[in-house]
């Protein structure tokens, strides 16, 4: 991991992690993964591919190669009137439900996409995927890379402005 023996401080303003993304075939070329990774899904001329890598993973690996991180925040802050430059420290940590995003090429007006709720989605019309379910596994290891750099956190809060509500440290809808 590039930085990890001086990296100190990590924040995550409305990151994301992509999990499902598909290109059209005109577009395949302008994709930077190798087309053999590629798929086509039933009743769909586009390409599809996925990825495992879940926040989880992430947290673990931050704790487990970064050993000089002190401070890391994940969550959202208030990005109006102006992007919130300086105010990194200010993000107040939670797990939102569009931690994990899709890319679907073709959609509008942005391509990237909040995946439904998986409890709420009754079929994969067009090969569109569900976000992935791991509240459980992420929160655990959240909260053990915070536990490593001695952060204490509110798990729980709403945040009236947005309508965002957090409860034990996951984004409830």
């Amino acid at each position: 991991m590039k930085h990890g023996d001086t990296l100190e401080e990590i924040y995550f303003d409305d990151c994301a992690v992509l999990y499902d993304f598909c290109m059209m075939e005109e577009n395949v070329d302008a994709c930077a993964l190798p087309r053999d990774t590629l798929v086509h899904r039933e009743g769909d001329t586009s390409l599809y591919g996925s990825f495992e890598k879940r926040w989880h993973h992430i947290f673990d690996l931050f704790a487990e190669k970064l050993p000089k991180l002190r401070h890391f925040r994940i969550g959202r802050s208030n990005w109006y009137p102006n992007i919130p430059f300086e105010q990194e420290k200010d993000i107040k940590i939670g797990l939102y439900y569009n931690r994990y995003m899709c890319c679907y090429d073709g959609y509008g007006p942005s391509p990237y996409m909040e995946g439904e709720d998986p409890k709420q989605l009754t079929n994969l019309e067009n090969g569109w995927r569900p976000s992935p379910e791991c509240d459980d596994e992420d929160r655990a290891a959240l909260r053990k890379l915070l536990a490593k750099l001695g952060q204490s956190v509110q798990e729980s809060y709403s945040n009236e402005q947005f309508g965002d509500r957090i409860v034990d440290l996951v984004e409830r809808r």
